[in-house]
């Protein structure tokens, strides 16, 4: 007789995991990570982006901020490999890197091509700069997040 544990469940196979908690994917663009909490993921990130949406309010420090709120799956190919595989995840982008990627989703429709139908590469760009933090202590701009878009046909490249 085999016994088996089943606390939390497992994802099915050949399924996207939906957890409880959706793990909140950070865009750390001082450092140029992906970050799950505290811990750094890797820089790069191939994804299919499920649903987008924008708001306008506060999100840690950054206060009164148009926001982009990303729901994604990460792709297996050109993903960093400590970023979570077949789990529905979020992120929030805001500024640059919110420009970047809403560009680029102009950019596609213009050309006749739904967004949602490719993958995502979120990568990170470099740029010079500095601004004061909240305790006026000027902290150097290092990288925003830049999106190009790739698909299965010559019509969905973003770059």
């Amino acid at each position: 007789m085999t016994t088996t544990l089943n606390v939390f469940g497992t994802k099915p196979e050949n399924a996207i995991l939906v957890a409880d908690d959706i793990p909140n994917l950070r865009c750390n663009c001082q450092e140029g990570q992906w970050k799950l909490g505290e811990e750094a993921l890797g820089n790069k990130l191939e994804c299919s982006i499920l649903k987008f949406s924008k708001w306008f309010g506060t999100l840690g420090q950054t206060k009164d901020t148009l926001w982009g709120q990303i729901f994604m799956i990460a792709e297996n190919s050109g993903t960093s490999p400590d970023i979570f595989r077949e789990c529905l995840m979020v992120t929030y982008q805001k500024t640059r890197s919110l420009s970047s990627f809403l560009n680029l989703v102009t950019k596609l429709q213009c050309q006749g091509v739904e967004a949602a139908e490719g993958v995502f590469i979120a990568s990170f760009k470099k740029h010079s700069g500095q601004k004061p933090d909240d305790t006026g202590v000027v902290k150097p701009i290092n990288v925003s997040t830049q999106y190009d878009g790739v698909g299965n046909d010559d019509n969905c490249q973003g770059q």
